[in-house]
Formats: C-alpha cells, sequence, structure tokens
C-alpha cells in the first residue's frame, strides 16, 4: 500500500524521476531500443555498458514518442529488463554478459489485436539525451502506472503494472468470460518447463525469466478470494487451468514476472549517484562510448580511451531533468 502522507509521495515522485533519469537519460542501460526498420534490436553497445543499479525503485510505464521503434506503443525499463508492448504482444529484451541483449516474444494466440492504453499519470519524466546533438534528444516523455490492453479476449482485459520493484500483470476476466481462451506463445527461448513448484520457467540464450505459479482470486462480500490455478503446456504455448469458481464475479488471474541476467556483473559498471541541496543531480561512472554526451567548454569533451579502455564521466543534471548542465570525460588513455 502506497502511503497518502504529502512526504511520502514526494519522496517516491523524486525516487522515480531520479531511477528514470539515470537509467534513460544518459544512454546508460544496455537495452535501450533504436529506431530501425525491421527486427528491433538494442543499439550496438559498447564492449561494456554502464548501467545504474536500480532494486527497489518504482516501475513506470512510458509512451513510445520515436525514441523506440514504431511497432512498440509503450516501453519499460528496469534493471536490465526492456519490454516494448505492441497490439497483439510484448517483446522483452534482457541485458546479457556480452553487453547485449537476449529478446524474448510473448504473443497473445487468438486474441483480437488489443488496444493498449496507458493509466494513473506519474510525476517522473524522461529524457532522452542520446549522442552529442541536442536537436536529436527527447526530453520530458510522461510515465505511468499501468498499461492495459482493453478487450485483448473476450471479457478480458490484460493489465501490467509494478508492485514495488517487480513486473507483475493480471489477466482481468468479466463474468462469464472464458479464462480457457487465454494463449501465451513464446519466440526466442531455448527452453520452456514447468517446475514442480508450478511456475514456469523460460530460458533464453544467456538469461532466464520465470512466470510465477498463477494466482486467481474474485472479490465478493466475503473478501478476497482465492481460486486454485495453474499453467498447462502443451507444444511450447501456454493456458491457464482454472479451478472451479463463481461465473457470476469478475475472477483476476495473476502471474509475476520474475528475471534474472548478468546485470552486476564484471562486464557492467555501476553509476554512483549524488543530490544537491537544490535539487541537481551528479552522476560518475566508466564508459566504453565515445559519444556519450558532453557538454561544450567541459574540461575533457572527448574520450580519451574508449577505444579499448574506459574513460570516466562526470554529469550534472538540471533539477528539473530537462537536461545537462555539465557533462566531461575525465581519464587519460590508459584504463582509468
Amino acid at each position: 500500500m502506497v502511503s497518502s502522507h504529502p512526504f511520502a509521495r514526494a519522496f517516491s515522485a523524486r525516487l522515480l524521476q531520479l531511477s528514470l533519469l539515470v537509467s534513460l537519460i544518459l544512454g546508460l542501460v544496455s537495452t535501450a531500443y533504436t529506431e530501425q526498420k525491421g527486427d528491433p534490436a538494442p543499439a550496438k553497445p559498447a564492449p561494456y555498458s554502464a548501467a545504474l543499479k536500480t532494486e527497489g525503485t518504482p516501475i513506470a510505464f512510458e509512451p513510445n514518442l520515436k525514441q523506440a521503434d514504431a511497432r512498440y506503443k509503450f516501453l519499460v525499463h528496469q534493471n536490465g529488463l526492456t519490454m516494448g508492448f505492441q497490439g497483439n504482444g510484448v517483446e522483452v529484451r534482457l541485458a546479457t554478459e556480452a553487453g547485449g541483449a537476449d529478446r524474448l516474444g510473448i504473443s497473445f494466440e487468438g486474441s483480437q489485436s488489443g488496444l493498449a492504453s496507458a493509466e494513473e499519470l506519474l510525476a517522473g519524466r524522461v529524457n532522452y539525451l542520446r549522442g552529442s546533438d541536442p536537436a536529436a534528444f527527447q526530453r520530458n516523455i510522461p510515465t505511468y502506472a499501468r498499461v492495459r490492453y482493453t478487450s485483448l479476449y473476450p471479457g478480458t482485459d490484460l493489465v501490467f503494472y509494478g508492485n514495488g520493484s517487480r513486473l507483475e500483470h493480471d489477466f482481468v476476466l468479466a463474468p462469464r468470460a472464458d479464462p480457457s481462451a487465454i494463449a501465451l506463445a513464446f519466440t526466442g527461448m531455448r527452453r520452456l518447463q514447468l517446475t514442480s513448484a508450478g511456475d514456469l520457467l523460460i530460458q533464453t540464450a544467456q538469461a532466464s525469466v520465470t512466470l510465477r505459479r498463477p494466482f486467481a482470486y474474485q472479490v465478493t462480500s466475503h473478501g478476497k478470494v482465492e481460486v486454485a490455478a495453474a499453467y498447462r503446456l502443451r507444444n511450447d504455448r501456454v493456458t491457464f487451468d482454472v479451478a472451479s469458481y463463481d461465473h457470476s464475479l469478475p475472477l483476476t488471474i495473476d502471474p509475476v514476472l520474475d528475471y534474472a541476467t548478468f546485470l552486476g556483473d564484471a562486464a557492467i559498471n555501476t553509476a554512483h549517484i549524488a543530490t544537491d541541496n537544490a535539487g541537481n543531480t551528479y552522476i560518475t561512472s566508466l564508459v566504453f562510448d565515445p559519444t556519450y554526451p558532453t557538454t561544450p567548454g567541459s574540461l575533457q569533451p572527448i574520450c580519451a580511451s574508449c577505444s579499448g579502455t574506459p574513460d570516466v564521466v562526470i554529469t550534472k543534471l538540471s533539477a528539473d531533468g530537462s537536461g545537462q548542465v555539465y557533462s566531461t570525460f575525465l581519464g587519460g588513455t590508459n584504463y582509468d
């Protein structure tokens, strides 16, 4: 439950702004999308990619305002995971040890083309400051708490949202909607299996995703009543088995998505962050990318060693998140 205290709301909003600004603004996240035609692939990474560890920060969804492939209407980034939302499926990008990304596609088989929409505007804004040309920067992108696919199946909505730092999705069924109509198909995985605990384990080349055993429930006059539910796996196609329930009431099926990647490995360098009393944000990190944005007149606007070893970067972001106040490389020709 989120506190309604004004200080708590302000602190949560500030935390969200910082986590989004730092992990998205500066191009430090190794799973960032690029605008390319055809198969959507992440930007070609430097030998190592710097990333901010954001465990515990809120999950927020952003509309695609040309910061990603046009096939995606919304995006979400969190701890090495990037997810793009399409009309009848999602694509998950998971950071890998080599600095690239494994791709996992999840399609909603037999669905109607879902109308995806954002719900609950958040205080945080996202700015993409990629490269050295300010005209190419994308600023002030709003963020939302949820993405909803309305009538993905007859009488069934699909809602993605964050629960703390966990990404969850609920299938919300209206009275008399049919849960057996829901079907998930996967691409890009090497292994798909049900565990003894009833979880669905999905393994890609270098990462893994787990859909926890579904928790299904109805809200009745006696409160929330659990309904037994389980995955059914057949020929790489996943459906739900749901026990007897009251079809005159709505039903919610709630799987939790967990993921494990190599984020935090030696191949990824963590940024360090501080703020001053005026709300400005300061970031230091090691980067291999010579296109990291610096400001004119800075101490060292060009990377001295990015062809093989990293340079330190120091960046100051304005309190309102609208851009860089100051940014410079700092280092010699050897490893810093």
